[in-house]
């Protein structure tokens, strides 16, 4: 898709249009190429990947707080360097 194409398609989901048929149908509208709908909700996908926030497992907390503690297994106190420690290793699966 072009750049110019990406930057419309984002205006229209920042304005609350998300459905694909809608933004293709708008894109058309202002005289665009349209991409193919596979495409857009490629993109769609991968921009919303990047805007959500990583999921964290609780056991892998669980298992990092092990590892920085030296209480007995779920009684550790979070604290920030874990839950860092736990979105690194996260976005690295």
């Amino acid at each position: 898709m072009e750049n110019e194409v990406k930057q419309e398609v984002l205006k229209l989901v920042e304005l609350g249009v998300s459905k694909p048929y809608a933004i293709l149908n708008a894109l058309s509208d202002m005289g665009l190429n349209v991409p193919k709908k596979i495409q857009l909700n490629n993109f769609l996908q991968s921009e919303r990947k990047k805007q959500s926030p990583p999921i964290v497992s609780e056991g892998l907390l669980q298992d990092l707080a092990d590892n920085y503690s030296d209480q007995p297994r779920g009684q550790v106190v979070w604290n920030k360097r874990i839950y860092t420690t736990a979105v690194k290793v996260a976005r690295e699966t």
